[in-house]
């Protein structure tokens, strides 16, 4: 079974807090988002999506943290 969808968020309605989503809202933020998807245009034929280059030296465990860490 292949299951496929996007996850869209942001269905803040201002002063509403239920946690039931309103019809409305969640129409709007759907619609923007297919109208958002469908401007893209589809990659070029044989694009790479992501360019991995292994780092030619391994950074050191304390380079990622600050000195008050």
């Amino acid at each position: 079974m292949i299951i496929d969808g996007i996850v869209l968020g942001n269905l803040m309605d201002r002063g509403n807090w239920s946690l039931q989503p309103e019809e409305d809202v969640r129409q709007r933020v759907v619609s923007a988002a297919i109208e958002f998807f469908a401007a893209m245009r589809p990659p070029s034929a044989g694009a790479r999506f992501a360019k991995f280059q292994a780092p030619e030296t391994i950074p050191s465990l304390e380079s990622f943290f600050g000195l008050e860490s």
